[in-house]
């Protein structure tokens, strides 16, 4: 049985509140497979989703596993309607840098985003390339 993106959610911030201690979900925003854009922390609110560099942005989460599939069409222009909000509300730079997870740490050490939605954002405004897993803390 699937569980829907609203469990999902429910389910990372029960692991991110009650497994790690934090007072809410870490992810700035969440996109479930439907397109539908969840807020976790939302704006102007510091998140906790990768350390080192929760103050330099906004953590985005495609609810699901990606290593083998990309998320659905939906959830992808969710996304891109979302950046275009941020650039246009000045949240983020119009010269955005956008980074996979698995960028802010050693080779190795998170498989987040999955492999296939790592590869597909690659092709996307804002990707930036190269691993940042050493920036000053």
């Amino acid at each position: 049985m699937t569980r829907s993106p609203a469990l999902r959610h429910r389910d990372i911030q029960n692991l991110h509140m009650d497994g790690n201690g934090w007072w809410d979900i870490g992810y700035s925003f969440l996109i479930g497979g439907y397109g539908n854009i969840y807020e976790g922390r939302g704006w102007n609110i510091q998140g906790a989703h990768t350390g080192g560099f929760n103050t330099d942005g906004y953590g985005v989460c495609f609810l699901g596993n990606f290593m083998e599939h990309i998320p659905s069409v939906a959830a992808i222009a969710a996304f891109h309607s979302l950046a275009r909000i941020m650039v246009e509300e000045e949240k983020i730079s119009r010269e955005y840098l956008m980074y996979g997870h698995r960028q802010t740490m050693p080779p190795g050490g998170t498989e987040c985003p999955g492999d296939v939605l790592y590869a597909t954002i690659q092709k996307w405004e804002g990707w930036t390339e190269g691993i940042i897993s050493n920036k000053t803390q």
